[in-house]
């Protein structure tokens, strides 16, 4: 307390009861409130007043009054106990109490799964006490008293059980509940005592033994007649709602035109109400009454109401089968009884659908198409669903089933890809058509004319490409000799040259020092290095090899170098000619077994087909590869040594030409039709190559003359 202070104390029922106030006697820190219910909650908050001043009331403190108290009485001992207790109403619409429990000596159950509920003036109620030892099995009286006025003593007229001392085990009694016992809102009390040897005694402890309380909840009840149920159907259940008299009731249905019941218990207590009764059949009608239970008394039921369930909404299995170009055979299963059926199809991607009415069961098929013809070679998505007779809304449908109709001749064949792309050649397949042959034709593109390819099977190989250029393919069937339509462009573009992977795992001990190459024809190139695993030198301007298709007794040397211990090394070297992204077999142009001299050196030929680089960027790659214990294999990484790649470039050998090169004259330029060129031979041989290196014309001068009307803007040599 705060000196010089006084309190204000307010409470209510909580949480929104009205709240009452009291002001504290001046120096006073407490308060007795007085008029409180009994197992009520209530909330309760103090405010200060100082120097005339009211603060603002402080948090709730929430606190329950305690229920009637009856005289304390507890058992002795850890032997001799009460197992369990079960309370059984004579209501078969009230849920028994069965508690199983431990010594204690006293113990008050107030859960709710403990809590007994009986109906006042019921009869045939039942108890069973069980009785429990921890060790030795003795004599022990049980004796059980209910409360029934709830005026807090347990009189010889309450009590509901009394066994002598013996080893009987459960001792069970059935007991009434009069009709002048407490029906109230709130609980009264059962109380259990387990004494050895003699019968207990109320409000005397109980040697070597145990006393259990028990909360207990009596019921006013009528067994009148009440209302008439109402229903709420699906196709497998019914929820039946009960008003009127009665707290308990047993609810009998049976299939309509038959005469055997199925019995139900319902009641608050039992969690049920309203009854939800499941398991019906479908599209079924079903009769249904209704009795109040007051006790084991069953009242009058109600007239015989009936409800009938919904049809079966589940969507059907669809299936599709016998497709044609034009149509297909829709089937969906099961039928459900009581029902129509609806289809709904549609192109798939489009948004409107077409509703189509089905026929009556139990016809279950429909061929889609027979009114309007399907289109060929269309994806279709198809769903069904069924309506309950009597009813205006359309159950879900089923999932989409989806389907493609059969194509034609005339449609281009589908499925167009590359399996394989390299830069001189593409792998190519298509989906076949029964009966057909093919033309697949090909461009470059942005040049007029196609290049065809025809074909008795669904694929081939187009070879000759060149790299790095943009390209353009059709295919068409051909059935009968006629040819259908041609496929949209399939555009691919040839890609670059791209090698395998090689390294060594490290090259601390031992690596490839200097490489030397010694071409016919050409300027040596030399190129030393420190340790690397792996060194690509293609982009190094000093590192390129020049070579000349066709050359003979170029000469590579090789020293190896060593950190410590000298090793035997082998050496392998590779340069793929026909730059086609692989150093084969025959492109091994130097080996050198394992061994520790230092340089070692080879000489090779270069093929008269070799790859001829004709711009900075289509060079060929010479691979060297040094490894200890052994001879590299191309593509495989090894332990130690070391791999350096390189760029060489070829070119061709160079011919006489009795032509002065510097007398020739070539105008206009730029050009936009016709090219003049003059001081060479009439009949002269012409080439014309893009910017990129690749030929774009080529022929023989007429009259000094070259047409160039058809070639797109650019820089030409």
């Amino acid at each position: 307390s705060t000196v010089g202070a006084t309190y204000t104390v307010r409470w209510r029922v909580a949480p929104s009861g009205a709240w009452q106030t009291a002001t504290v006697t001046a120096g006073q820190n407490f308060y007795g409130i007085t008029g409180l219910t009994e197992q009520t909650n209530y909330e309760v908050q103090v405010s200060t007043t100082c120097g005339g001043s009211t603060g603002a009331y402080s948090s709730s403190v929430a606190f329950t009054t305690p229920p009637l108290s009856y005289c304390p009485m507890t058992g002795t001992g850890t032997n001799d106990h009460i197992s369990n207790v079960t309370v059984t109403s004579s209501n078969l619409g009230v849920p028994p109490m069965n508690n199983t429990s431990v010594q204690t000596n006293y113990t008050s159950y107030t859960t709710p799964e403990t809590l007994i509920t009986l109906d006042v003036n019921s009869q045939n109620n039942k108890i069973s006490v069980a009785k429990g030892w921890t060790g030795a099995t003795g004599n022990d009286a049980v004796t059980a008293w209910l409360d029934f006025d709830r005026n807090g003593q347990f009189t010889d007229a309450e009590r509901i059980l009394i066994s002598p001392a013996n080893t009987t085990t459960p001792v069970t009694a059935t007991f009434a509940v009069p009709s002048t016992a407490y029906t109230g809102p709130l609980t009264t009390t059962l109380r259990v005592v387990l004494k050895r040897t003699s019968a207990p005694v109320m409000c005397q402890n109980a040697v070597d033994g145990e006393v259990e309380d028990y909360r207990v909840k009596i019921r006013p009840c009528s067994n009148a007649t009440p209302n008439a149920p109402t229903f709420t159907t699906t196709h497998t259940s019914a929820t039946v709602t009960i008003t009127g008299a009665g707290v308990s009731y047993v609810v009998r249905y049976r299939v309509q035109g038959t005469t055997a019941w199925t019995s139900v218990y319902a009641s608050t207590q039992l969690g049920n109400l309203p009854l939800v009764i499941n398991g019906l059949t479908p599209a079924t009608t079903y009769e249904v009454e209704v009795a109040a239970i007051c006790g084991d008394i069953v009242g009058t039921a109600t007239p015989i109401k009936t409800f009938t369930t919904r049809c079966d909404p589940t969507p059907p299995n669809v299936t599709v089968s016998n497709i044609t170009p034009t149509t297909a055979l829709i089937t969906w299963a099961p039928l459900a009884a009581s029902s129509t059926y609806t289809m709904r199809w549609r192109k798939v991607g489009t948004t409107t659908w077409n509703i189509v009415s089905l026929p009556a069961a139990p016809a279950n098929t429909y061929v889609l198409g027979s009114v309007t013809a399907l289109e060929p070679y269309t994806t279709y998505e198809v769903q069904i669903a069924n309506q309950c007779n009597g009813e205006t809304t359309l159950n879900p449908y089923s999932n989409p089933k989806v389907f493609t109709t059969e194509r034609i001749c005339q449609i281009p064949p589908p499925g167009l890809t590359i399996t394989q792309l390299l830069p001189t050649s593409a792998e190519i397949t298509w989906d076949p058509f029964p009966g057909a042959t093919y033309v697949l034709r090909y461009r470059k593109v942005g040049i007029p004319s196609w290049t065809e390819v025809p074909s008795l099977v669904n694929n081939l190989v187009l070879t000759g490409l060149t790299e790095l250029t943009k390209y353009e393919m059709q295919v068409v069937n051909i059935c009968n000799g006629t040819p259908g339509n041609y496929t949209p462009p399939y555009y691919f573009t040839t890609p670059t040259v791209i090698y395998c992977k090689m390294k060594a795992g490290s090259s601390t001990g031992e690596h490839i020092s200097k490489v030397t190459v010694k071409p016919t024809g050409k300027k040596t190139m030399e190129n030393e290095s420190g340790a690397s695993t792996y060194t690509d030198y293609t982009g190094v301007p000093k590192t390129f090899i020049e070579m000349i298709q066709g050359s003979t007794d170029n000469e590579i040397i090789i020293e190896k170098k060593w950190t410590g211990t000298t090793y035997d090394e082998g050496i392998a070297v590779w340069i793929d000619f026909n730059r086609n992204g692989e150093f084969d077999i025959n492109e091994r142009v130097f080996t050198s077994s394992p061994n520790s001299n230092s340089p070692v050196s080879g000489k090779f030929n270069v093929p008269a087909d070799a790859f001829v680089s004709m711009t900075d960027y289509k060079y060929v790659v010479m691979r060297v590869a040094m490894s200890r214990d052994g001879i590299p294999v191309n593509c495989t990484d090894f332990k130690n040594g070391e791999v350096e790649d390189y760029t060489v470039r070829i070119s061709k050998p160079i011919a006489a030409n009795p032509i002065d090169q510097t007398s020739i004259m070539i105008y206009p330029n730029p050009v936009s039709s016709v090219l003049f060129v003059k001081n060479i031979s009439k009949r002269a041989k012409y080439t014309i190559y893009n910017a990129a290196g690749q030929v774009i014309a080529n022929g023989i001068l007429l009259n000094n003359q070259i047409n160039v009307s058809k070639l797109i803007n650019g820089v030409y040599v």
